[in-house]
């Protein structure tokens, strides 16, 4: 077995008899590593990366999403606190047009939002949001009972019209007396009394197209899905309905937090327009929301898991060692052969995504199995001489097949998944498997190095290969 690893132990004399220079390469491999990885390493939350687009149903799934981005934009929800039937039309889409504006503000974040059905995108396609039957009856009303209104206000009059009165004005309400009033009619009259008086009260320098065109589409409206806006049946509970805004964030996939800040400053633009709206509840929902909330949860959580998940191994490998400075050489060679892996992630794939950044917890949990094996070793080398040269020779004499093999093993296992279509967990197996040779590399090299420089200082003895 010792002839078989001679070159493995004639390589850890040439680390051991020069310390210093192994600890300066380690650390200079590691500084390096470390910075290319920042410069050049990117962090991607897209979860469209995680898998393969030669799979059919996948690339299948990605054209439908070109096709429908309305599926990637999240949606503010407007719902009415109370009973819903007692809340005006006007307070409703008062609502959404309030959120919609802010929305419209966060440029930084937003592409894009739609309060109400683009009507300018749909073009001839408008009128088929409508059954038939009830746009023919729409336009035979006009027709009949509001354009010969309109005439009397709007065209020059005849000899017959001016017998009404002097002015468009008198003859229009003199027209209203000739035939029964009508609660369509009255709506009508108000809503062109609303148009007079905002054209009067607007500024000289605005223009009077913006103030004195009635909205006639209101006229009829009995909700706002009559406006055009995306008022719907709520699902959980079909008495109810509400509101939706679409929002087109900006993508931004370069880091876990990019999207959480989006959605975060969606929810504060929402928060600022509600309290003129008490009557309403308001929320961020949809796949960019969800997406957010992943991601800063996935963010936070993964690095307590890695504080935790050291401080841990930590503590038991001193409970294990009775050694501080042990534990800490641990890991600081656990943490060099973390910085080998980055740079080793940087050079391969360029990018970490969703499954592969939590490539740190595996290091953590399997990379320390070799280093722990080579201190329990030295542990006990340490107490029997003192030459660090045969302190080392002994160790990885006895530890070297074990460690190697089972290292080899656990790595192979993440390899393989190079060969999946799964490509999140491809990008998590090569960087995996790299880092905890790496890790057995730097057990190798810095661990020795460093304990030669400041080795453990006991005064055991040993007694039936045990410690008393």
């Amino acid at each position: 077995m010792a002839r078989r690893h001679h070159p493995i132990l004639r390589f850890v004399l040439l680390v051991v008899t020069h310390p210093r220079l192994t600890l300066a390469v380690t650390l200079l491999l590691a500084g390096v590593s470390v910075a290319l990885a920042v410069w050049r390493l990117d962090i991607s939350s897209d979860q469209n990366k995680l898998f393969s687009e030669d799979v059919p149903f996948f690339r299948d799934f990605l054209e439908f999403d070109r096709k429908f981005p309305e599926n990637e934009a999240a949606y503010v929800l407007i719902r009415a606190r109370g009973d819903e039937k007692s809340v005006p039309i006007t307070r409703w889409t008062g609502a959404a047009d309030a959120i919609a504006k802010r929305l419209s503000a966060l440029t930084q974040y937003v592409h894009s939002v739609d309060a109400r059905i683009p009507l300018d995108q749909l073009g001839q396609q408008a009128l088929l949001f409508e059954e038939t039957a009830q746009v023919r009856k729409a336009v035979e009303e006009v027709r009949t009972r509001f354009i010969p209104l309109v005439r009397l206000f709007a065209e020059r009059p005849s000899r017959l019209t001016a017998l009404l009165g002097p002015t468009p004005l008198d003859q229009f309400l003199a027209g209203l007396t000739f035939r029964p009033p009508a609660d369509d009619e009255a709506r009508f009259t108000a809503l062109l009394a609303r148009s007079w008086t905002r054209t009067l009260n607007a500024p000289a320098t605005q223009s009077s197209q913006a103030v004195n065109l009635p909205d006639l589409a209101s006229l009829d409206a009995s909700d706002p899905y009559a406006l055009g806006y995306y008022y719907l049946p709520d699902e959980t509970d079909r008495s109810h309905h509400v509101l939706l805004i679409r929002v087109y964030p900006r993508v931004d996939f370069a880091s876990l937090t990019a999207a959480s800040e989006s959605v975060e400053a969606m929810r504060a633009a929402v928060r600022e327009a509600m309290p003129a709206y008490p009557e309403f509840i308001a929320g961020v929902t949809g796949r960019p929301a969800l997406n957010a909330d992943e991601m800063r949860t996935t963010d936070q959580d993964s690095h307590r898991a890695e504080v935790v998940a050291l401080t841990a191994v930590f503590i038991g490998i001193v409970v294990l060692l009775r050694s501080l400075w042990l534990a800490l050489a641990a890991e600081l060679a656990l943490g060099v052969g973390i910085a080998w892996t980055f740079g080793w992630a940087t050079l391969t794939l360029g990018e970490l995504n969703l499954l592969s950044i939590v490539f740190l917890l595996a290091l953590i949990g399997i990379g320390m199995d070799y280093l722990v094996q080579v201190l329990s070793r030295y542990r006990a080398e340490a107490t029997r001489r003192r030459d660090p040269r045969t302190i080392w020779v002994a160790v990885f004499r006895q530890v070297g097949p074990p460690i190697n093999t089972a290292c080899l093993g656990a790595a192979g296992a993440f390899l393989v998944s190079l060969f999946t279509d799964f490509e999140g967990a491809a990008d998590l197996g090569l960087i995996a498997g790299g880092g905890l040779i790496l890790c057995l590399l730097a057990g190798y090299t810095f661990l020795p190095a460093l304990l030669t420089l400041f080795p453990v200082r006991t005064k055991e003895k040993m007694e039936d290969g045990g410690w008393k």
